[in-house]
């Protein structure tokens, strides 16, 4: 098992969908593992989406513990909104 920086367990998902780009300007990912593969962990506190060299893209730190209790499979979509200011016109001069 992995120890992240703070001293808890880290787990891998092990299951990641290709990136969904069919809403314009929306990129999206699924991960997801079954209970069984993450039964070591007591809770989920937060999660983290890293690049392929581990590089830490987003992470989303959880409200309260999610416990997993009787769950069957964990599923965790994340998204990127790209956005597009340009430089701002003026078209009253």
């Amino acid at each position: 098992m992995t120890v992240n920086p703070s001293g808890m367990p880290a787990v891998e998902l092990p299951t990641m969908l290709e990136a969904n780009e069919t809403v314009p300007f929306l990129s999206t990912r699924m991960a997801s593992a079954s209970a069984a593969d993450l039964e070591s962990l007591a809770y989920v506190g937060r999660v983290v989406a890293a690049s392929p060299s581990g590089t830490p893209m987003l992470t989303q730190v959880l409200q309260d513990r999610l416990i997993l209790g009787s769950a069957g499979r964990l599923e965790v979509v994340f998204g990127i909104r790209h956005r597009n200011e340009g430089p701002r016109l003026d078209y009253l001069t």
